[in-house]
């Protein structure tokens, strides 16, 4: 029996990446025999609601098959929408729920094989590749960080990210599953759901050919911008840690960053020789830096 989609957007000033990803979605060849029908969720956590002329005055090229929703939730913070997305998409009682994000856009057969992994592999949960697309030219050293993680197609993965994310909605349905409140600011709430949700025995897998650009714009193309999310995601890596009481992983994640501070103390020094990975040092010290201060919850709020 063909399948109902919910896809979920998530969106903060970016009307125009917004309608680029939804021109892509429209533009999928979509099997019908596999998907009967995909309502189509953008929640504006905007309080200026910047999103709502781009969604509502959108042509949909079959209404039949897509429908396109549009909601504001102006409480600042990520896992206030992505809460409300789960809550509206819902609604529709879907078999799969998709997110994907507003500054990204999708290939062709994107939502084909996100549906063909997570149901040949009667899965839970199955993520794609983002790939990333940068404004302007980048200098190597600096392009190099930003390259994403790839796996065989249809092979097992251990995380979880929402950038290009398919769940199965009735798994979602039985454990209650919601985005964790307190990475509101921080981030890492997915993460955090993929943790849950492997808990419960669900597994994760790669969609190799379920592929999406991110466009990564010149204010992020930067190595502060790096840094930050290399210092965010240790110390979030460590909160986590916490939380879930894993006192000894945590033990070795301390001796572990404080040996990244080490190595990061000597190596930084490389930083002025001309080499793709000359950045290595810094960001291991950052690394073993946030491994630490995340213990006493000092986390890097990038949505605040």
């Amino acid at each position: 029996m063909p399948l109902k989609i919910s896809i979920c957007i998530a969106t903060y000033k970016r009307p125009k990446m917004l309608e680029k990803l939804l021109d892509s979605i429209f533009a999928c060849s979509i099997n019908r025999q596999l998907v009967s029908k995909a309502d189509i969720i953008v929640v504006d956590n905007d309080a200026q609601c910047t999103a709502r002329e781009t969604v509502e005055g959108k042509s949909i090229p079959d209404p039949v098959f897509f429908s396109l929703q549009y909601g504001s939730n102006p409480a600042k913070g990520i896992t206030n929408v992505r809460n409300d997305l789960l809550s509206r998409a819902d609604a529709f009682n879907p078999d799969f729920i998709v997110f994907v994000d507003d500054d990204e856009w999708v290939t062709e057969q994107w939502l084909n094989e996100l549906v063909r992994t997570i149901t040949e592999r009667n899965a839970d949960a199955a993520m794609g590749p983002v790939l990333p697309v940068f404004e302007k030219p980048l200098p190597d050293y600096v392009a190099c960080w930003f390259n994403r993680e790839s796996h065989e197609d249809q092979s097992k993965i251990d995380a979880i990210k929402t950038g290009n994310l398919i769940l199965r909605a009735s798994k979602l349905r039985e454990l209650k599953l919601r985005f964790d409140s307190r990475f509101n600011i921080t981030g890492s709430s997915d993460t955090y759901f993929g943790i849950q949700l492997q808990k419960s025995g669900s597994e994760i897998y790669w969609a190799a050919k379920a592929i999406a650009y991110e466009t990564v714009p010149a204010s992020r193309a930067t190595m502060s911008w790096v840094i930050k999310r290399v210092y965010r995601g240790a110390s979030t890596y460590t909160y986590m840690l916490k939380l879930e009481k894993k006192w000894g992983a945590l033990i070795r994640k301390f001796f572990v960053s404080i040996l990244y501070i080490f190595i990061g103390l000597i190596t930084s020094v490389l930083v002025i020789v001309p080499f793709r990975k000359r950045y290595w040092g810094i960001l291991k010290l950052v690394n073993g830096v946030g491994g630490i201060t995340g213990l006493g919850n000092l986390l890097y709020n990038e949505y605040k």
